[in-house]
């Protein structure tokens, strides 16, 4: 990852990093998004509580011991 170093005149223009940001160019093109790391700490689910719950009430998926065999046939 490449990491840009952000002098203090540039942070107070970038409202302290405070929002997600989208970078473009000139003429519009979207060069990429910043999400802040204070945001990305708080992430929601994206699924309801309801949806959690049937989820953990229907049970399923596979033990690790499984995934870890197929993937060693791959290889």
């Amino acid at each position: 990852m490449t990491r840009i170093v952000i002098d203090a005149g540039t942070r107070r223009n970038l409202r302290n990093l405070a929002e997600d940001m989208q970078f473009t160019d000139e003429d519009g093109k979207i060069l990429g998004n910043f999400t802040t790391a204070a945001k990305n700490s708080r992430r929601e689910p994206q699924i309801g509580e309801e949806e959690i719950q049937r989820r953990l009430r229907e049970g399923g998926g596979r033990s690790l011991a499984e995934i870890m065999s197929d993937l060693e046939k791959r290889s």
